[in-house]
């Protein structure tokens, strides 16, 4: 694969601590893929 993809950025950062780690949220997610297997 020679595509790359540039993440855009959220304007507005996350920061989270968990565990007494800091977790930052930077990048924005435009679309979520799902699949799903129903039974009939």
């Amino acid at each position: 694969m020679d595509t790359i993809n540039k993440w855009s950025h959220r304007a507005d950062l996350l920061s989270e601590y968990k565990s007494g780690f800091e977790i930052r949220t930077t990048r924005l997610c435009k679309r979520v893929l799902l699949f799903h297997i129903l039974k009939n």
